[in-house]
C-alpha cells in the first residue's frame, strides 16, 4: 500500500490528495492509481458539523482487478464540490456495489440541513435512484439509499423532486424485496414519513401501496422502537389525506398504531409520533362517526392517557384534543 500526497487548494483552502493503491494483479497485469480528496485533519472550518465517510472507487481492467483508491473523505465547507466528487465515482463505477453504497452513504451524511439543497442541486437524487437500480440484491446498499433520500426529503423542494425522479417506487420496491432487514424497513419508513409531508405525495405513496408497505414493516420488526416511531409517523403524514384515513383503518393501520404505543411504553418520541397518528385519523376532513368508532373500540383511549405522561405539552393538547372527540362517541 502506497501513500502519495500532492499539495493543492480549493476554495482557498489546503487539501491533500492522497493515493492508495493496491494491486491484485491477475494474468501479469499492472494496477493504475485513482485519487481521492481530503480535507486535512488542521484544516479550520467554518461550521460545527464536521464528519468523516469511507468512499471506496474500484476499477476493473482486462488484464488485472484492480481496488484503487480507498480514500477517507473529511468534509467541512466545500459541500458542492465533495459532492460532485461522490456522485462522479459512482457515476463513473456504476456496476461496482462498493462504489454505490458506500456514495449513498456519504450523500446520506451530507443531506443535513441547508446541505439537503446542495446534495440535490449536483444531482444526488438521481445518483441514489440509479445505485437502488442498478443493484436491486444489495440490502446495504438499498438501506443507505433509503437513509439518503429520508434525509433529502426533510427538505420541501426535494419532496417533490425525490417523487419525480421516481423514488416512492424505488423505496417500495426495496421494502418489499428486503423486508427482513430492520435497518432498511426503518429507513424506508422514515423516508415515506418525510415524502408524505407534501400534499400530492400522500396521495402518490397511498397509489403505490405504501401504506400496506408500512403496516408489513411493523408487523415483521415489531420489537424496533426506531421502525415503529418512523412507521407511525408515516401513518400520521399520510393521514392528513382524507381518502388516507380510511385506508390506513381499512388496511388494519389503527391496531398497528396501538401496537407500538404498548410494546414501547417508555419511548417518548413514539408515544408522540402515535398520538399524532390518532389523532390525525380522528379529527379534519375525511373523518366519520364510523372511523372514530374504530378508533374508541381499538383502545385508543386508555393508550392516550398513558402516553400522555410521557410526551411534550403541545402532544399533550392534542392527546387531549382526540380524547374530547372520543368520549362524544
Amino acid at each position: 500500500m502506497k501513500w502519495e500526497e500532492r499539495g493543492g487548494s480549493a476554495g482557498g483552502r489546503g487539501i491533500c490528495i492522497y493515493v492508495i493503491e493496491r494491486e491484485r494483479e491477475r494474468e501479469g497485469g499492472h494496477g493504475s492509481v485513482r485519487q481521492g480528496v481530503r480535507q486535512p485533519d488542521t484544516a479550520p472550518t467554518l461550521s460545527t458539523f464536521l464528519f468523516s465517510k469511507w468512499i471506496y472507487f474500484l476499477s476493473i481492467g482486462t488484464l488485472c482487478w484492480r481496488e484503487a483508491v480507498c480514500c477517507r473523505l473529511r468534509i467541512a465547507e466545500n459541500i458542492p464540490g465533495q459532492v460532485s466528487a461522490i456522485i462522479e465515482g459512482m457515476v463513473k463505477y456504476p456496476r461496482h456495489e462498493n462504489v454505490q453504497k458506500r456514495g449513498c452513504g456519504a450523500l446520506c451524511s451530507l443531506a443535513v440541513a441547508d446541505n439537503q439543497v446542495k446534495v440535490a442541486a449536483e444531482g444526488g437524487i438521481g445518483a441514489i435512484l440509479r445505485a437502488m437500480q442498478g443493484h436491486p440484491a444489495s440490502t446495504g446498499l438499498h438501506e443507505a439509499a433509503c437513509g439518503a433520500l429520508a434525509n433529502l426529503a426533510g427538505n420541501a423542494d426535494n419532496k417533490v423532486k425525490v417523487a419525480a425522479e421516481g423514488g416512492i417506487g424505488a423505496i417500495l420496491r426495496a421494502m418489499q424485496r428486503h423486508p427482513a432487514s430492520t435497518g432498511l424497513q426503518e429507513k424506508a419508513c422514515g423516508a415515506l414519513r418525510n415524502l408524505a409531508g407534501n400534499a400530492d405525495n400522500k396521495v402518490k405513496v397511498a397509489a403505490e401501496g405504501g401504506i400496506g408497505a408500512i403496516l408489513r414493516a411493523m408487523q415483521g420488526h415489531p420489537a424496533s422502537t426506531g421502525l415503529q416511531e418512523a412507521a407511525c409517523g408515516a401513518l400520521r403524514n399520510l393521514a392528513g389525506n382524507a381518502d388516507n384515513k380510511v385506508k390506513v383503518a381499512a388496511e388494519g393501520g389503527i391496531g398497528a398504531i396501538l401496537r407500538a404505543m404498548q410494546g414501547h411504553p417508555a419511548s417518548t418520541g413514539l408515544q408522540e409520533a402515535a398520538c399524532g397518528a390518532l389523532t390525525t385519523l380522528a379529527t379534519g376532513p375525511g373523518t366519520s362517526g364510523a372511523l372514530l368508532q374504530i378508533i374508541k373500540s381499538a383502545g385508543a383511549e386508555d393508550a392516550v392517557k398513558r402516553a400522555m405522561a410521557l410526551i411534550n405539552e403541545s402532544m399533550k393538547e392534542m392527546g387531549q384534543m382526540l380524547l374530547d372527540t372520543l368520549k362524544n362517541i
